[in-house]
């Protein structure tokens, strides 16, 4: 039986003060009890601050709440890892919403399998008005990551109706895990880090789980999905099985800093972990996903914007080679990653194939 303090549930705060209440709701109706609170105040705002620190104080949790001076966006997670020493962790976004046996569904696939590093629930989309419900006409979210090749590491069935494929949802491996509500084994991630923390200190938001998902994936650990456990998240970039149009008009949408960034550390991701054993057909999709990716970069995003990143990507080229290095001399080799978990990440393509989607 884990006692108390197994698990640390890390939370990364932006000014959620009005939904804070919302997601104590949920941690306070869990199954699983054997979790300590840390959070991450990141909106560097006095007040929001003390509005928080009101929340927290009335809870009836013990937690503890760091302060930043300024955003530090989702690497704030590693602050409150270096804060434990807690044998699980517990991401969770601040606009999510649990089922009462998430933790404990999650905690139970990673205490029957030492491989097992990651584990993620079915996570659907929400509107974040009132109680959630698994509705047969919400969107999926993400049901584990899937691997298609470096250049495309997405979340399964994104933006697919969920009573369109619930028959093909099942308990299994998965590639990775998306991150805004994913468990993972606490020494597997020191394990793949040359620093022991969860995400690369560059990737202020976005791909950070992709990257964890593949260093991980490079030392042999397995990744876990259980549909029966369930989450809601209120996702405002969209995915999936949408059109190339619709997924350029969402991206017009998204503030041209995170285009950029984003872009950066999808560069980062080749500079890391890009090798010729991935083989010819990862190599080719790669970079036909790159050129398309580069293209509405430029001409639907900004060419200012897709200049002021490559400036970045070259500037930061120096730090990316040390740090493959430093994969490599800590035991990840590169290797064909698809052979991971090849049946399922074909699976969602056939399925959405099949229902024509």
């Amino acid at each position: 039986m884990l006692d108390r303090r197994a698990i640390a549930v890390q939370i990364a705060l932006y000014f959620s003060s009005r939904r804070l209440e919302r997601l104590l709701t949920c941690l306070r109706a869990q199954t699983c009890k054997n979790f300590d609170l840390y959070f991450y105040e990141n909106s560097a705002d006095p007040a929001e601050a003390e509005r928080v620190r009101s929340i927290l104080s009335g809870s009836g949790f013990d937690y503890h709440l760091s302060v930043g001076e300024r955003n530090l966006g989702f690497t704030a997670h590693n602050e409150l890892f270096s804060e434990h020493d807690l044998p699980y962790t517990l991401i969770l976004n601040d606009d999510v919403w649990v089922s009462p046996d998430y933790v404990e569904r999650l905690l139970a696939l990673l205490e029957t399998d030492s491989l097992c590093a990651a584990a993620t629930g079915l996570i659907l989309r929400w509107n974040g008005i009132g109680e959630p419900c698994a509705s047969r006409d919400a969107q999926i979210d993400s049901a584990g990551l899937e691997y298609d090749c470096l250049g495309r590491v997405a979340d399964r069935f994104s933006g697919v109706e969920f009573g369109h494929i619930e028959s093909h949802l099942h308990l299994g491996r998965v590639f990775g895990v998306s991150c805004p509500a994913a468990l993972f084994r606490s020494e597997a991630i020191e394990a793949v880090s040359p620093d022991k923390l969860p995400f690369d200190r560059t990737f202020f938001m976005y791909k950070e789980d992709v990257d964890l998902a593949i260093r991980l994936c490079r030392r042999g650990y397995q990744a876990m999905f259980d549909p029966a456990a369930i989450a809601f998240h209120e996702r405002t970039v969209k995915d999936g099985s949408r059109s190339w149009k619709d997924r350029i008009m969402d991206e017009r949408g998204r503030p041209l800093k995170l285009r950029e960034q984003t872009y950066q550390n999808q560069w980062a991701l080749y500079f890391y972990h890009w090798s010729f054993r991935l083989g010819i057909v990862d190599l080719a999709k790669t970079f036909w996903y790159e050129a398309k990716r580069s293209a509405a970069l430029f001409f639907f995003g900004s060419p200012f914007a897709f200049f002021r990143a490559w400036k970045k990507i070259l500037q930061s080229r120096a730090y990316a080679f040390r740090h493959r290095h430093q994969l490599r001399e800590i035991g990840l080799p590169f290797i064909y990653l698809r052979t991971f978990t090849e049946v399922e990440m074909n699976e969602p393509i056939a399925v959405r194939e099949k229902i024509k989607l």
